[in-house]
């Protein structure tokens, strides 16, 4: 049984679900019948100082263990990794480093630099979106085109279970309003206008939302709207899609590629952004279709099989 260690800064917790993706993921390896460890850095400390503090308990578990892989989620964490390469190299362990977003299209030059190293040191990694991946291949100085695979994170399949029928005006923001980048004011901006037309309307953030409720929401809300400035390959706007709700968003990370895979994801520039939504509300119920597509290249299973496929390839 190949056993892989997973090192990330972000992993949900009872109250948190940042990184739920991740353990999705990891879910579903086991699923597959590899072992995995979890390392999560957040469990040393709420800032900076929390990558040194973890360098000498990872270097212990990675001595004691005889892992094959390990897959190092945003590039960030790469800061626990680099005193420890040596140990990595002389193990023959594989990394494998997944670029999730902001750990590259973010506005920190420092955090591009450290993910750009984590690429250079990693036998391959995985972006999960082609402006992630042209973006590391832009800033590097030595060639990476070949190292450097595009895998978006997969949907749950909990979310192919159910369709849409809604029974709320829900009028859903798919994160928390205190995130600059995920641009609620723009949000606000068109949902006043909605809220003229149809004065039951009901503004509904994710903040603070576990799997269930958010499945739940997904099944009876009227729509969603992801207003965000930059993306990588946003899961929500997936899910959405997955479980028939309604999505409109700006142009950001792969959602003009997702979106090919169901009638009722728009993906418009910010100018018909109102427009749009307000056409998808006269709808009266969402375009029913077969997901039979998007389950085959997005769904989590198809997702693990292929970084499966990836981290055993030579």
């Amino acid at each position: 049984m190949k056993k892989i260690l997973c090192i990330t800064n972000m992993y949900p917790a009872e109250k948190q679900m940042k990184g739920i993706f991740i353990k999705e993921l990891n879910d579903e390896l086991e699923n597959k019948k590899y072992n995995i460890c979890v390392f999560n850095i957040d469990k040393y400390g709420n800032n900076f100082l929390k990558y040194l503090r973890a360098i000498s308990y990872l270097f212990f578990i990675i001595l004691k263990n005889n892992f094959n892989i390990i897959h190092l989620h945003f590039g960030l964490s790469f800061i626990t990794m680099l005193p420890l390469m040596p140990i990595i190299f002389i193990k023959k362990i594989r990394l494998l480093t997944f670029f999730h977003g902001s750990d590259v299209l973010g506005e920190s030059k420092i955090v591009r630099i450290i993910s750009l190293l984590a690429c250079i040191a990693s036998y391959k990694s995985i972006a999960v979106s082609k402006e992630i991946k042209n973006k590391l291949i832009s800033i590097s100085p030595i060639k990476l085109k070949n190292k450097i695979f595009i895998i978006p994170c997969g949907i749950n399949k909990s979310f192919f279970e159910i369709n849409n029928t809604p029974k709320n005006y829900n009028i859903i923001f798919p994160s928390s309003p205190s995130r600059k980048e995920k641009n609620y004011k723009f949000f606000l901006k068109i949902f006043h206008t909605i809220e003229k037309n149809y004065p039951n309307a009901k503004i509904v953030t994710l903040e603070d939302k576990n799997r269930s409720e958010i499945i739940q929401l997904f099944s009876n809300s009227k729509i969603m709207l992801l207003t965000s400035d930059r993306e990588g390959s946003p899961q929500v706007f997936k899910e959405a899609m997955a479980i028939n709700l309604p999505v409109v968003s700006r142009k950001v990370g792969d959602v003009v590629y997702a979106s090919k895979f169901s009638p009722n994801a728009y993906v418009v520039d910010d100018n018909q952004f109102l427009e749009t939504t307000l056409n998808v509300l006269k709808q009266q119920k969402p375009t029913p279709y077969d997901k039979t597509d998007l389950y085959k290249q997005l769904s989590i299973d198809m997702i693990a099989n292929k970084i499966i496929n990836l981290s055993i390839s030579k």
